[in-house]
């Protein structure tokens, strides 16, 4: 590929997201559960460009196939507090990382 056309980061999330994210030069993938073999594909075949990932808190909660697809190419992940939920998934992981961190809680609203 290109040097010039190469993403470096991909971004998996809601439409809102993962527009905001291709402003900066990321590659996008608009996440809905029927495209989760597709995104698995693309991920497959463009491994060798991507140096990290965002994934929304819908993914997390409801992509398992990526998040794995992701562990197994190394493609080191975060995952954005993109849609709230009422589970607050991406603040609960948040909270658990930074507990995990630093030993103790902290409240993250």
């Amino acid at each position: 590929m290109d040097k010039k056309n190469e993403k470096n980061l991909v971004v998996i999330a809601s439409e809102r997201s993962v527009l905001i994210w291709e402003m900066t030069g990321a590659k996008g993938y608009i996440f809905d559960s029927s495209k989760i073999k597709e995104i698995i594909t693309e991920l497959n075949n463009n491994s060798a460009n991507f140096k990290a990932a965002l994934i929304g808190e819908s993914v997390y909660a409801n992509g398992h196939n990526i998040v794995r697809t992701l562990n197994e190419l190394e493609i080191p992940w975060i995952m954005l507090l993109d849609e709230s939920t009422d589970e607050k998934i991406g603040y609960k992981e948040l909270q658990r990382l930074s507990e995990r961190a630093i030993g103790m809680s902290l409240a993250i609203h």
